[in-house]
């Protein structure tokens, strides 16, 4: 299955299980998180692998982003 499917199925899941305002922090950390680990994955290239090419540079950067993404929207959403 293509990564779209992945990300399609998992918005539904949220959608069906969670407030709208848990959707859409869901689907914004989703939409930014995975591409800026991927950039930093690639820009990093000598950083440790974690697991099956997922490198620990990547990680951080999408727990970053992720936490950046939470912040702003909690206090720009009432």
């Amino acid at each position: 299955m293509p990564g779209a499917s992945y990300f399609v199925l998992g918005v539904l899941f949220v959608e069906a299980m969670c407030p709208v305002e848990i959707t859409v922090l869901a689907v914004l950390i989703l939409s930014f998180g995975d591409p800026f680990a991927g950039l930093a994955g690639i820009y990093f290239k000598n950083s440790p692998l974690i697991y099956k090419g997922k490198t620990i540079a990547g990680t951080g950067a999408c727990a970053l982003i992720s936490c950046v993404i939470t912040m702003l929207f909690y206090l720009y959403v009432p």
